[in-house]
């Protein structure tokens, strides 16, 4: 009907079926003016509409033309009932697929075999027909008359015939029971569930009662909501869902605890097997209470013997190296495990700020190695605790907590000739939480001062060497300086001399000025032969050009940006990739533009990813830099590499004066090599900033 109303003249209306294996598909297709995407999200998604908006939003239908909009929501309603009632309907479904203004496909699936199954139920039925038939037949009718009125948009109607069915369902009620529990249409108490709560019409009638008053009542709570009936519609709801539980109900539960109740008859049992569960219970309970107090008395003598080793090997006089104290520690932890468990080893890793250098020591029975150390290092890596060897090795996480913070300080690895039982495992965690906080004081702490006290002790050698070298450079220019003022004194005077000479006596002035112009040329060539020879001597101690691997070169970068990233609180997972490059540069003047440009880089405080990497190309080597953390603007590349008004802070000084240094640096090396076509840029992409700048090969 909505197809044919919906079709303008001159369209195509069709009706479709479609077999499958466990259901029909019905569908009627038309090429009518089509629902908009609000309206199909609105009667599939949603389980009560306004039905009077559907169709607003489409400017292709008239506003005369428009129905009720209730019947789309029966025709959903229906299947969505049917689908409810029994797992021979779960295929059931509605669905609509339109487009505006082409055309829509309304369709619905219906399990196969529907109508063999319900004439195989009839068949099986008596054939006699109980008084009760025509009475029966009415009500389904009914039933039937207000699904139509709802469906052909006469809801005034439905209530009307609804009204008819309850008056013949209650005049049957009060011939068979005499009753005063009748049924209401709109409001007063719900009979409906007095009647099934008293069992009434529960067997033979159930089907024909109850399943008809579900009905009426969902079909008058669609008709309530269409008129705004909204206590009409809140009653006969309320009825409808409540109802609708009940009858489907599974009673299976509550019939078998019948059987239960009616089988256990015999009370001695009952109270013989309860008497003998409680006994079971108290012996479990008894065995289990002293099962536990022996096993924690063992973990608390363990615990306390070991933590009074740890103590006598931190509190001696301090002058073992860290790595003897780790190696007593995990000595200690071997003889006391060992009297109690088989172990064959035990070995203590320990982290430190640099992770080439972390502190590894074992104690063990037996000098074959296992490759322990490796399985040790993955653990620190990820922090979480791991079996190996079919769970003869077991690696635990050291974690201890400092300034509030939890902290990994290394890990203990343990290798056994068999698998540890629960109770040797938490004995061995409740060791090692303890082992944590001694290894973090005692080894740990101790360990990364005296790699400070190394960086400092390099710094301070790196600036003595500078020192000197300056001192050098200095002793240098004062003997250049000083040869040329020996060499070239003379001459300044005498052609002051000359020019006296030529103004006493201007006869011989011809003679006089050659003279002077002799001497002049003489005096800046020996000028410029002295200068040209400091300068090379300056150079010789200023600037050294020595060949060098560049991963080499990288790598050492790498490590001093780890040390600034530290010291800035910056993490930082820097990478270096392979390269075979070998470039020539001055190595000094090389590592200070890496730390150049590694001090503009960690000045970000956010964690993040640098990745240096070289790129040879013609007599030059290509190194970029890629920190994945930011992107700079084209603005801010523009002005990156040159000092102007907008990069001068007000102080005076350059801000990123750092870029600057390390541009005049390739310079220089540009210069001094002769290999022209050196650069350094900057660029911005999906993986961050990209610094690039060349090196000679």
């Amino acid at each position: 009907e909505n197809a044919a109303k919906f079709t303008p003249e001159g369209g195509r209306v069709s009706l479709e079926c479609t077999e499958r294996e466990s259901y029909v598909e019905l569908s009627v297709v038309d090429t009518g003016i089509g629902i908009s995407e609000n309206d199909l999200n609105r009667i599939l998604g949603t389980k009560v509409y306004d039905a009077s908006q559907i169709g607003e939003d489409n400017e292709l239908l008239k506003p005369k033309s428009k129905g009720s909009g209730f019947g789309l929501m029966n025709c959903k309603g229906i299947i969505e009932k049917y689908k409810k009632t029994d797992k021979l309907f779960s295929v059931c479904s509605f669905d609509i697929t339109s487009t505006k203004g082409k055309g829509s496909c309304f369709s619905f699936r219906l399990p196969k075999g529907i109508m063999r199954s319900i004439l195989l139920l009839l068949a099986m039925l008596p054939m006699q027909m109980s008084a009760n038939t025509d009475i029966f037949e009415q009500l389904n009718e009914y039933a039937d008359s207000v699904y139509m009125c709802n469906v052909n948009s006469n809801n005034s109607d439905a209530f009307i015939v609804a009204q008819k069915a309850i008056d013949l369902l209650n005049t049957h009620y009060k011939n068979e029971t005499g009753g005063n529990d009748t049924l209401s249409l709109c409001s007063g108490k719900a009979s409906e569930l007095q009647w099934w709560q008293n069992s009434l019409y529960k067997d033979s009638l159930k089907e024909e009662i109850y399943y008809n008053i579900l009905d009426i009542r969902n079909e008058l709570a669609i008709a309530s909501l269409a008129l705004n009936k909204w206590d009409a519609y809140n009653y006969n709801n309320n009825i409808y869902a409540t109802l609708y539980r009940l009858v489907h109900e599974d009673d299976a539960i509550a019939e078998r605890y019948t059987e239960i109740e009616e089988i256990a008859g015999d009370y001695e049992v009952a109270i013989a097997f309860a008497c003998l569960l409680i006994l079971l219970l108290l012996a479990y309970y008894t065995i289990s209470f002293v099962r536990h107090n022996v096993i924690a008395r063992t973990n608390e003598r363990l615990v306390l013997e070991m933590n009074s080793r740890l103590l006598n090997v931190t509190a001696k006089d301090g002058k073992q190296t860290v790595k003897e104290l780790a190696q007593e520690i995990a000595d200690e932890l071997f003889a006391c495990l060992g009297e109690t468990m088989r172990i064959k080893e035990v070995a203590l890793l320990l982290d430190t700020d640099d992770a080439n250098r972390n502190l590894y020591v074992s104690a063990s029975a037996a000098s074959t190695y296992n490759g322990i150390d490796i399985y040790m290092q993955r653990v620190l890596e990820n922090g979480e605790p791991a079996v190996f060897h079919s769970g003869t090795m077991r690696l635990i996480p050291l974690y201890t907590k400092s300034d509030g913070e939890r902290l990994l300080v290394g890990v203990l690895g343990v290798e056994t000739e068999r698998p540890l039982s629960e109770n040797e495992v938490v004995s061995i965690e409740l060791v090692s939480s303890y082992l944590a906080s001694v290894a973090y004081h005692s080894a740990t702490r101790v360990a990364n001062g005296y790699m400070a006290l190394e960086e400092l002790e390099d710094e301070a050698q790196h600036m003595h060497y500078e020192e000197n070298r300056l001192h050098v450079q200095n002793m240098v220019m004062d003997n250049c300086l000083s040869v040329i003022k020996h060499e070239t004194v003379y001459y300044p005077s005498r052609i002051k001399e000359l020019a006296l000479h030529a103004l006493m006596s201007p006869e011989n002035n011809n003679e006089t000025v050659a003279d002077m112009h002799e001497l002049m040329g003489y005096y800046s060539s020996i000028f410029g032969i002295l200068s040209n020879c400091a300068v090379r001597e300056l150079d010789g101690t200023c600037f050294k050009l020595t060949k060098a691997g560049l991963l080499q070169l990288l790598n050492e970068a790498k490590s001093k940006a780890e040390r600034i990233a530290r010291k800035a609180g910056v993490e930082m997972d820097i990478v270096c990739e392979e390269t075979d490059a070998v470039v020539r540069v001055d190595m000094d003047l090389a590592e200070f533009l890496f730390e150049q440009l590694f001090t503009v880089a960690l000045s970000v405080k956010k964690p993040g990813r640098l990745v240096l990497r070289a790129i040879e190309a013609d007599g030059l080597v290509a190194v970029e830099l890629e920190d994945n953390r930011y992107e700079m603007t084209s603005e801010e590349i523009a002005e990156l590499f040159t000092p102007t008004r907008h990069n001068i802070n007000n102080s005076g000084s350059v801000n990123a004066m750092e870029y600057l240094v390390a541009k005049e640096i390739i310079r220089l090396h540009e210069d001094y090599t002769g290999k022209h076509g050196g650069r350094m840029e900057a660029r911005s992409d999906v993986s961050g900033t990209v610094i690039l700048f060349t090196l000679p090969k």
